[in-house]
C-alpha cells in the first residue's frame, strides 16, 4: 500500500514538472460581450493566463463573422467593439486583463480612412456619395452603328457612355437618334461619320431629338419632342461634326457641341 501511495505521489510530481504552469488555452465562443456562457467576456480573470486565445464565430442576421482574440493579462485598454481592433474586458475585470483582437489585416469600409481595393464588382442599386479615382477605365467604348434611314431610340449601353455614328449609312436621306428617357449619369456621343450615303451621291445627315419629358439645360430654345414645332439637332456636310450629351439629373441634359451642328424645327 505504501509503495502504491509513493508511486502516485511521484507521478503527480513528475506530471506537475512536465506540464507548463501557464499553458495556452483556446476558448470557443459565439458572442463577444454580454456575460452569457460562451461569450468572450464570460471567462473570469482568475481563470485566464497571458496569451490564452479565444475564437468567436458570431452570427448576425444572415451574416457570420469570425474573430480571433489573444488575452493580455496586463492589458488595461477600454472595452470597444465599435472599431478594429476590438478589445473585450472580462466581466470581472478589476485592474488588468483584456482580450485583444488579432487580425492579419482588415478593411473597414465604414471608416473614414482610405480603402484600397484591387478589384470591385458591384451589383444591384447603390447610392455613391463621393468617389475620388485615378487611372483609367478598361474595356471598349460601346458603339452604335446607324445604317438606315429610320429613327433609332438609344437605350442600354448606347446611352450609358456610348457613341452613335452613321459610318455604315446606306440609302435614304439620313438617320435619326431619339432619346426617350434620361437617368442621372447617362451620356452619349453622336458623330457624323459619313457625309455621303454609300451607293448614292446624296448627302448623309443625322438628327438628334429628345422626348418632350426631357430638358436641355444649356439650350433653352430647344423644344423637345417629335411633333410639329419641336426642335432637332441636325448634322450634315462636315464629317466629324458631333455633340456630347450628359444627363446631369434625371431627364435633364447638358449638351456640348462639336463643329456647330444646327438646330432645326420639325
Amino acid at each position: 500500500m505504501k509503495r502504491k501511495l509513493f508511486a502516485t505521489i511521484i507521478a503527480i510530481v513528475v506530471l506537475g514538472i512536465c506540464t507548463p504552469a501557464f499553458s495556452v488555452v483556446t476558448y470557443n465562443c459565439d458572442t463577444l460581450t454580454g456575460g452569457a456562457a460562451r461569450a468572450v467576456d464570460y471567462m473570469s480573470v482568475s481563470d485566464l493566463n497571458d496569451g490564452d486565445r479565444a475564437i468567436a464565430v458570431v452570427e448576425s442576421g444572415s451574416s457570420t463573422y469570425y474573430y480571433y482574440f489573444k488575452y493580455d493579462a496586463s492589458g488595461t485598454t477600454a472595452e470597444t467593439v465599435a472599431a478594429h481592433p476590438y478589445h473585450v474586458r472580462p466581466d470581472d475585470y478589476a485592474t488588468a486583463g483584456v482580450w485583444v483582437e488579432v487580425s492579419v489585416s482588415w478593411v473597414d469600409l465604414a471608416a473614414t480612412t482610405m480603402a484600397s481595393l484591387t478589384n470591385l464588382t458591384v451589383t444591384g442599386t447603390f447610392t455613391v456619395n463621393k468617389v475620388e479615382a485615378s487611372g483609367a477605365l478598361s474595356g471598349s467604348l460601346p458603339i452604335t452603328d446607324l445604317a438606315d434611314a429610320t429613327t433609332h431610340t438609344l437605350s442600354g449601353v448606347s446611352v450609358e457612355g456610348g457613341i452613335a455614328h452613321n459610318y455604315y449609312a446606306i440609302g435614304g436621306s439620313g438617320t435619326t437618334i431619339h432619346i426617350a428617357d434620361g437617368n442621372k449619369g447617362d451620356s452619349f456621343i453622336a458623330s457624323l461619320a459619313r457625309s455621303t450615303q454609300v451607293g448614292s451621291g446624296s448627302g448623309a445627315s443625322m438628327w438628334i431629338t429628345w422626348a418632350n419629358s426631357q430638358s436641355l439645360l444649356n439650350q433653352t430654345i430647344f423644344q423637345t419632342g417629335t411633333g410639329g414645332g419641336t426642335s432637332a439637332y441636325q448634322m450634315s456636310g462636315t464629317t466629324g461634326m458631333g455633340l456630347t450629351a450628359i444627363c446631369i439629373s434625371d431627364d435633364l441634359w447638358y449638351v456640348y457641341e462639336d463643329g456647330s451642328p444646327t438646330q432645326e424645327s420639325n
